[in-house]
């Protein structure tokens, strides 16, 4: 009996890192896709509708006004935006990134502001328009905003962003790997692609 247990203990000690790893990947991997299909959909919003669209991502300056969540958009939230007489306007609710994983904060995209393009964002936040950072498409399905194609990407990792933007990694490889899952969207064709942080460049 002794030696059952000996090794269903030693089963477990095996077992518990990998079904955590797998819940690890899963969570990125479905971050991945959402994000994905979130950036399309804007995409061929615009192109269908003629108008800009924009996709705009919640930082670490965006808090809740829900007491009991104050981080519940910080750096893992994004929603659609489109131009109505020149004015962006929700037309989307917030997605939001699975349960532990959150944007990079201070890299690609997450860093992408224009301090004269605001937005008046839906849910449990203030209603005063806000800068945010953004990818903006036109009426082509191109990037028209940033226009520096060197930061036309997001990373996310596993972890929270503090109101200071500083992150706390949950997964200590890719704190000290630096091997983020990322997301880049072509200036051209505003179609995203999937960069592999283990596949040599």
């Amino acid at each position: 009996m002794l030696v059952v247990i000996v090794v269903i203990s030693i089963l477990l000690v095996a077992v518990i890192p990998a079904v955590n790893s797998i819940s690890k990947s899963s969570g990125s991997k479905s971050a991945v896709s959402n994000f994905m299909n979130a950036v399309e959909q804007a995409r061929a919003l615009a192109i269908n509708s003629g108008s800009a669209t924009y996709v705009v991502f919640a930082d670490e300056t965006l808090t809740s006004t829900d007491a009991t969540a104050p981080d519940r958009y910080r750096a893992k939230a994004y929603i659609i935006f489109q131009e109505k007489s020149f004015v962006p306007v929700a037309v989307s609710k917030w997605y939001f990134l699975p349960t532990g994983i959150s944007f990079l904060p201070a890299a690609g995209l997450m860093t992408a502001k224009d301090p004269a393009i605001k937005f008046t964002c839906p849910g449990a936040v203030s209603s005063t328009p806000i800068s945010l950072p953004f990818i903006k498409f036109d009426s082509t399905g191109a990037v028209s905003l940033p226009t520096d194609p060197n930061i036309t990407f997001v990373k996310f990792f596993s972890g929270v962003v503090n109101s200071a933007g500083q992150t706390s990694f949950t997964d200590s490889t890719q704190k000290t790997s630096g091997k983020l899952d990322q997301v880049k969207i072509s200036r051209l064709t505003g179609r995203s692609n999937y960069v592999d942080p283990y596949t040599p460049t």
